[in-house]
């Protein structure tokens, strides 16, 4: 079952958190040149540091966030960069694990799968 409507499920398979080994575990290196900043109310989207796209995350009345502008503009930088595989999701300390795994199934789907979870690297 999928998190949110229209989104399909994640893979575990491609959820890497950092220090977890997976170096020891994956065949090949993978670097990841994109990035994912995010606290509880924004997103930002970055390119070997460059910004992207930066914007707020808004909630329906039962507290879900609508992550369609991250998948848009996931599919954007898919579309525009195809080589990218991995994304590096950095993670406020206030985000809840519900958000952390919607934005993760939101990356997969979107064609990234190798997405590694990290702290947050300054201001989203």
């Amino acid at each position: 079952m999928a998190l949110l409507p229209g989104f399909p499920p994640a893979s575990i398979q491609g959820l890497h958190l950092q220090g977890s080994g997976c170096g020891a575990v994956c065949e090949d290196p993978h670097p990841i040149e994109l990035k994912l900043g995010f606290s509880p109310t924004v997103v930002a989207l970055r390119l070997e540091d460059a910004p992207l796209v930066r914007f707020g995350l808004t909630f329906d009345r039962r507290h879900r966030p609508d992550l369609w502008p991250l998948r848009q503009e996931l599919a954007r930088v898919r579309q525009a960069f195809p080589e990218l595989k991995s994304i590096e999701l950095q993670v406020d300390d206030d985000v809840q694990v519900e958000l952390l795994v919607a934005v993760a199934d939101v990356c997969i789907g979107a064609g990234f799968p190798k997405v590694v979870v990290g702290p947050a690297a300054g201001d989203p």
